[in-house]
């Protein structure tokens, strides 16, 4: 897949980024109310919340195992890759900035 919706690099030199990550999710609760604080039908109706943090969980489990057998087999950098890989201009403090991160 070939995606042209990239940002571009705070150096302005052209980039090639390689995947992509981006998922909406959505889910729906019940059409009535449920008043689950006081325990009227709370332990029987599904709750959105704990269904997408469940997904969000086993997402990274299946991930995380097949991310080792994805790399299984694959060569580490040669140097020469190294150094273009450390050559790429990032200024941690700039980006740090543009993102609002503070720490």
């Amino acid at each position: 897949m070939l995606i042209l919706d990239g940002p571009v690099h705070p150096s302005g030199k052209p980039t090639l980024v390689f995947g992509a990550r981006d998922c909406d999710l959505h889910a729906e609760g019940v059409r009535a109310e449920v008043r689950t604080a006081l325990g009227h039908y709370g332990n029987w109706v599904p709750n959105p919340a704990t269904r997408l943090a469940n997904c969000s969980r086993h997402l990274r489990m299946t991930t995380a195992r097949a991310g080792r057998r994805f790399y299984a087999g694959i060569d580490p950098l040669r140097p020469e890759e190294q150094q273009m890989l450390d050559a790429v201009p990032d200024d941690p403090a700039q980006l740090k900035a543009l993102f609002g991160i503070s720490c």
